[in-house]
């Protein structure tokens, strides 16, 4: 009878790619516009409207902000992965908004005709960072949404941790009734409208002016995996 001795084994290896699913939408096309139409829901004009003009760029393509006007973006941050992850949600510097800028007797004030509003939903609910403020409120709001302490701008999301953050920016501008900044006398909201409209005036009723005829900003949204 043959006979041998017999050691051995097998394995195999068998693997997935781990799942990334993290999405991150914006939508602006309906934050500022080159002509405004009445709608009449919103009490004011928008950029989709579909009522009467009212205001209409010499230059098509070319965006304006005006008295009586609105305009909203949404952006979002979704989902879930199997791997480590950092999100980071960041208006870069060199923003600027709508202001006409007094200077009387030693003393400075802002006129801010523009008036912003910031909303979240998630798990928790909606909520509202920024109510009728400026749009450097609606900055730091939004630069202080996700924070790693020694990381700023920066927070983690744990393996499986699923986000669902969705975020309303909207602007306005009153055709009447804005408040004056406290300590401007002699100037009513329609009269400082008006300067910004015009836009060449360097003193009115013994103050000195200066304009930021221009709103800008730039949002950048990511999710990127961490190593670590």
């Amino acid at each position: 009878t043959l006979s041998k001795y017999i050691t051995s084994t097998s394995k195999t290896g068998t693997a997935q790619v781990a799942k990334w699913g993290f999405t991150v939408d914006a939508d602006n096309s309906k934050l500022f516009g080159d002509q405004y139409k009445w709608k009449d829901n919103t009490n004011g004009s928008t950029t989709d409207g579909a009522g009467t003009l009212t205001v209409k760029a010499d230059t098509a393509g070319t965006n304006l902000v005006a008295p009586g006007t609105s305009g909203s973006m949404t952006f979002s941050v979704k989902g879930k992965a199997e791997v480590l992850a950092q999100v980071e949600m960041k208006v870069a510097d060199g923003y600027t908004d709508i202001a006409l800028k007094l200077a009387k007797d030693g003393n400075n004030y802002t006129y801010n005709p523009v008036k912003w509003t910031l909303k979240k939903s998630d798990k928790k609910g909606e909520s509202a960072l920024v109510t009728n403020g400026t749009l450097e409120d609606v900055v730091n709001a939004i630069n202080g949404q996700y924070k790693t302490e020694g990381a700023a701008d920066t927070a983690t999301i744990a393996i499986g941790t699923e986000i669902n953050d969705e975020y309303t920016l909207s602007w306005a501008w009153a055709f009447e009734g804005t408040e004056v900044p406290a300590g401007v006398e002699g100037l009513t909201s329609d009269a400082l409208d008006t300067l910004l409209g015009q836009g060449t005036a360097t003193e009115a009723n013994g103050y000195e002016l200066t304009y930021v005829s221009t709103v800008k900003f730039e949002l950048n949204i990511s999710v990127t995996q961490r190593k670590n």
